[in-house]
C-alpha cells in the first residue's frame, strides 16, 4: 500500500507538472502581461495625447530684448524714397507697437504689427492746443495698432539718409516729435520740435529722442517735413 500510494504521489506531481508546462506553451502570445496597480494609477496620470513639450519641466518662456532695430532699408514704398527706405511726407506720423522677440526686425512693407504711415495735420509744436490733441488721437484710432509687449522706453533713435534730388544729394533736417501708448489705450504726445543731427561724411541725419516713460506698448514719431527713414532702433527697460 505505502509503494501504491508513493507512486500515486510522484504520478500527480508530473501530471500537474506537464499540465503547467502546456499552459505556458499554449498561451497566447498576444496576450498583455499582468500590470500591478500601483502601475496602473501611475500611468493613468499621463493623458494618451501627451507630448514630449507637455511632459517638460524646465522649459523657459520667451526672452525679450532690451534693444531692437526696425530696418527698413528695403521698404518697398509707393513713393519713391531715392534709396533711403521708408519715405514720410510732411506731416506724416510713422507709427509702430512694440515688439520685443528679436533684436532686428526687417520690414518691406506696411502692416498693422510692423509699421504703418498715417497722415495728418498736424505739426511739431511745442504749444498744442485741445482740438490738435484730438486729431491725432483719432488718426492713431483709425490705424488700429495691436497690442504686442510692453516696457519702458529709455530712447528712439532714427537713421534718416541725405537724397539724391535731381542728382543732388540734398539733406532735410527737418524737426520731428513723438507720441507713445501706455496700457490702457492712452496716447501721450510729446510735440515739442527736436532737430536732428546731420552727417555730412556719412550723408545722414540722425534723430535721437529721449523717452523715459514707463508701460508704454506702441509708439509713434511726427515727421514736420518730408524725409526718409532707413531704420529705426529703440531702447528698452523693465519689460
Amino acid at each position: 500500500m505505502k509503494q501504491r500510494n508513493w507512486c500515486g504521489c510522484c504520478q500527480a506531481a508530473f501530471s500537474s507538472f506537464v499540465c503547467s508546462l502546456t499552459l505556458l506553451s499554449c498561451a497566447d502570445p498576444k496576450e498583455k502581461p499582468q500590470v500591478m496597480a500601483s502601475e496602473l494609477s501611475d500611468a493613468a496620470a499621463i493623458p494618451d495625447s501627451a507630448t514630449p513639450k507637455d511632459l517638460a519641466t524646465d522649459t523657459a518662456p520667451e526672452a525679450l530684448v532690451d534693444r531692437y532695430k526696425l530696418d527698413l532699408s528695403s521698404y518697398q514704398d509707393v513713393v519713391d524714397s531715392g534709396g533711403t527706405g521708408l519715405w514720410a511726407p510732411h506731416q506724416t506720423v510713422v507709427v509702430f507697437p512694440l515688439d520685443l522677440r528679436k533684436p532686428t526686425k526687417s520690414i518691406l512693407s506696411p502692416a498693422p504689427a510692423d509699421i504703418q504711415k498715417v497722415g495728418t495735420k498736424a505739426p511739431c509744436t511745442p504749444s498744442p492746443d485741445t482740438a490738435l490733441l484730438r486729431h491725432l488721437d483719432d488718426s492713431m484710432a483709425s490705424a488700429a495698432v495691436p497690442h504686442l509687449d510692453t516696457g519702458r522706453v529709455e530712447q528712439v533713435k532714427l537713421t534718416m539718409p541725405y537724397r539724391m534730388y535731381y542728382g543732388t544729394l540734398m539733406g532735410s533736417n527737418g524737426p520731428i516729435c513723438y507720441g507713445y501708448r501706455t496700457t490702457g489705450n492712452q496716447w501721450h504726445w510729446k510735440l515739442g520740435p527736436i532737430v536732428p543731427e546731420a552727417n555730412d561724411k556719412w550723408a545722414i541725419n540722425i534723430g535721437s529722442i529721449t523717452v523715459g516713460a514707463d508701460r508704454v506698448d506702441a509708439f509713434a514719431i511726427l515727421f514736420h517735413t518730408s524725409m526718409g527713414v532707413r531704420d529705426i532702433e529703440v531702447f528698452v527697460t523693465r519689460h
